[in-house]
């Protein structure tokens, strides 16, 4: 049986004779006079493909076993009613095919690329779904990385013929080390720029792969790994980056050549604006810490004791004021942020009171006394916090709390 797939690797339907038929676990394998059906192999992954017979009826492979001598077993559902000598048509699916050879063929050109700029060889390969990962030896900067993205296109440009091939030749010369076999083994070769051992399926040209890009990069373990794309892959990537970018330009009243400095100037506003909100802020919480200060009640000699009810505050400032005054003073805050659903509590007391007053636990307190309130959450010994039901509640919620941190001297 011949391998149709290596020789005419762009012909996605074949029509050819059944000359056995293995059953095996309720399938049968279909043993072809000619095989299109690649069945995965060097890190690519296998045709999706069926098989239509007699009737008409169009079944999917669900996997072929290769077999170097006989030929491969294309297993289809043991119910399909083949025989052996029927004409059947095989179809793959196009699309696939041709996506993962654009991956793979990329994959042995930037190989290629990293080998000859800079000495570097792969040591893995995974071609996924949406994204293929290269292994590379070394670590790489952004401009190395923009060397080699460059190089590999101008290799797509230039039409060099990806010849594939078996190869008997023991002296040959490849950038890895071939394996260790008696059989011929199937070679890969791009011109000048790489010449491997590989048993996957490739493009004719290095014109038809049309484009590559490299994603992003990272380091991984001693190496570098790269994301990358080929083809439609790539072309879609850039074209959708394009439309985004042209959506920003737009956004800012600039062009490809001002784009950069008017994002830097973003970046500085936004800086000085948070500058300038952090101040505000601080001048708030101190205006408003002062006047609770003010306010409340002096316990033990030198404790001030804090309650304060607010209505649909933020929480982020509410919690910031009561961090800012039990860090600032030796104070007891109890407040509550009034919202039309699950009003929020928040207990908290400076830790500098434990060492003098160790019976006072705000966690404790909370547990308490939730019950008045329906609150839930809780706490730690100098904070607590959570949300509670019966807002009408809350003043006795407070003042028992008060009663008890009064009554623990």
């Amino acid at each position: 049986m011949e391998k149709l797939y290596y020789r005419k690797r762009y012909l996605d339907s074949l029509e050819t004779t059944v000359k056995e038929i293995v059953p095996l676990n309720g399938q049968i394998g279909l043993r072809l006079e000619e095989d299109i059906v690649f069945p995965g192999g060097g890190g690519q992954a296998a045709d999706i493909a069926s098989i239509t017979g007699n009737s008409n009826k169009i079944f999917d492979i669900l996997s072929v076993k290769e077999d170097e001598l006989s030929g491969n077993l294309h297993y289809v559902d043991d119910s399909s009613g083949f025989n052996v000598g029927d004409r059947v048509n095989v179809n793959i699916d196009w699309k696939h095919r041709e996506d993962n050879m654009h991956q793979h063929s990329g994959q042995h050109i930037l190989s290629g690329c990293f080998y000859k700029l800079f000495g570097r060889n792969t040591t893995g390969l995974h071609i996924g779904q949406s994204v293929s990962q290269l292994d590379i030896e070394g670590l790489f900067d952004d401009e190395m990385v923009a060397e080699i993205e460059l190089y590999a296109n101008e290799i797509i440009q230039q039409s060099i013929e990806v010849e594939n091939y078996i190869s008997e030749d023991d002296n040959i010369v490849t950038r890895r080390k071939l394996p260790d076999t008696d059989n011929g083994i199937r070679i890969l070769k791009i011109g000048d720029l790489d010449i491997n051992a590989c048993c996957g399926i490739h493009v004719y040209n290095t014109r038809d792969l049309k484009l590559i890009k490299i994603v992003r990069y990272y380091k991984n373990k001693n190496g570098t790994r790269f994301e990358y794309l080929v083809g439609k892959r790539a072309i879609d990537f850039v074209l959708k980056r394009e439309f985004v970018f042209e959506k920003i330009l737009n956004l800012y009243s600039c062009n490809e050549d001002t784009i950069i400095n008017a994002l830097m100037n973003e970046r500085l506003k936004k800086d000085e604006f948070a500058l300038e909100k952090k101040y505000l802020e601080n001048k708030l919480l101190l205006t408003i810490s002062n006047e609770l200060i003010g306010s409340g009640e002096t316990i033990f000699g030198e404790i001030t004791l804090i309650s304060k009810v607010f209505s649909n505050d933020k929480k982020w400032f509410i919690e910031d004021l009561a961090k800012y005054i039990t860090e600032n003073n030796r104070a007891i805050v109890l407040i509550a942020n009034e919202k039309e659903k699950n009003t929020e509590i928040l207990l908290q007391c400076s830790k500098s009171i434990f060492d003098e007053h160790p019976m006072i636990n705000m966690g404790q307190l909370w547990k308490e006394n939730s019950h008045i309130v329906r609150a839930k959450g809780g706490g730690s010994r100098f904070l607590a916090q959570g949300v509670c039901e019966k807002t009408e509640e809350i003043s006795v919620f407070f003042a028992n709390i008060e009663n008890s941190i009064k009554n623990e001297k």
